[in-house]
Parts: C-alpha cells; structure tokens; sequence
C-alpha cells in the first residue's frame, strides 16, 4: 500500500509541469473549434438554399397541410404549402366572399383526418391568409392552407377561423360548430 502511495506522490509532483502542457492544448483545440464554426457559418449564411419547393400562387386554394395531434390543440409550426404572392395594385383592399364549407353548422363528423374546407372568392379582392383555433386554445400561424386534423377529441368542436387582408388592416372571424366522434367510439 505504501509502495502504491509514493508512487501516486511522485506522480503528483510531476503534475505542475503536465498540467500546462495540457492546458496549451485544450486552448489549441478550443482555438481551432472557433475557427471550425466561425467557417462553417460563414459558409451557411453565403451559399444558396437548396431543395427549397417553389411557392404557389395565393389564388390557389386547393392545398392541403396534413397536421398530426393527439388533441384539439392547433399546432405551433404549421406547415404551409402554398405562400400567398403580394398583391398588386389593381386588387380591391378588404376581404372578398370567405365561408367555410364543410362541416356544415351542427354537422356529425367521424372522419379521421378531419379537414375544414375553407372557400375564398378572391375575385378582384387582395389576397388573405387565416389563422385557426380549436375549441378556444391558442390559434395557429397565418397560411392559405385547408387545415386538417387527426384524432380530435369526441364531443361538440368549435372551429374558429380569423381572416386578415395582406394589403389593409381588415379582418373578420368565422366559427362553425360541429360535432366529432372518433371512428374507434362508433364501433364499439
């Protein structure tokens, strides 16, 4: 045990004069990481996206975002698949003819995605973008896109939808009521 005690001692002595060794080449290396990230990012913010899709026009409104929840919460990062194009001189400021056509009011729905069929008449009107909420929780991000949901909660669902022009401070909301029973619930 003593043999196993000095030389632990002697090892320690020597330590001083390793332990700056070590210490200037952990600075090195951290030396060289900054360099390697510094590069990197240099390199991100200077190169060209790649695979980004190419947008569609906002007159399109047949686009669907699939959106996966276990509840009726609307999703923080809503995917959008079509981006809305800027208006244009000649388009008429406010909100054209918006409705939501399915489900109707009161409608028994089991479907499973269940997707809310948003009809705009842009006609001569700006374009508009719409944020949604389930059953009062918070509203999701502004898009263009038919929302769709899987695996709602059963029981009565309130769909509110908050529609604002790209071009003047309009806005309306809609709301539709309906009624949601899983398809496992209707079979047993």
């Amino acid at each position: 045990m003593k043999k196993l005690i000095n030389t632990l001692k002697k090892t320690l002595k020597g330590f001083p004069q390793i332990k700056s060794h070590l210490d200037a080449l952990v600075a090195l290396l951290t030396i060289l990481l900054t360099i390697t990230v510094l590069v990197q990012n240099w390199r991100n913010l200077h190169s060209t996206p790649q695979n980004i899709p190419s947008s569609k026009s906002a007159n399109n409104t047949t686009g669907r975002t699939i959106i996966v929840q276990a509840t009726a919460t609307p999703p923080q990062n809503k995917t959008i698949t079509s981006a809305p194009t800027l208006p244009s001189e000649s388009c008429q400021k406010g909100i054209g003819p918006i409705s939501i056509d399915s489900p109707q009011e009161g409608q028994n729905v089991s479907s499973n995605p269940i997707c809310i069929s948003i009809s705009y008449q842009q006609g001569d009107y700006c374009s508009v973008v719409w944020s949604y909420s389930i059953n009062s929780n918070s509203y999701s991000n502004y898009a263009n896109d038919e929302p769709c949901f899987y695996n709602l909660p059963s029981g009565k669902v309130t769909f509110n939808l908050k529609v604002k022009s790209l071009v003047s401070s309009d806005t309306t909301t809609l709301e539709r009521d309906f009624n949601y029973s899983s398809s496992s619930a209707t079979t047993q």
